[in-house]
């Protein structure tokens, strides 16, 4: 259902120890997301903090997009 609603599937975090975020992973800017270990999922920027565990490329997460009212 998820894929005929949204037009593809969910994204699996990768581990950090099988591979980092290659270019094509990563937003212009270089960032991705991070799951730190406080549990949330963090914006960073190559190289990251050794206790990070798992990342996402930066499409997999949506960030909400905020427009000034006048």
């Amino acid at each position: 259902r998820a894929v005929a609603r949204w037009g593809r599937p969910a994204v699996e975090p990768v581990l950090v120890s099988e591979r980092l975020p290659r270019p094509e992973d990563c937003m212009d800017e270089g960032w991705a997301w991070f799951y730190t270990p406080r549990g949330d999922w963090i914006k960073a920027v190559l190289p990251v903090s050794p206790a990070y565990t798992h990342w996402l490329p930066h499409y997999a997460l949506p960030i909400p997009t905020f427009t000034e009212t006048p």
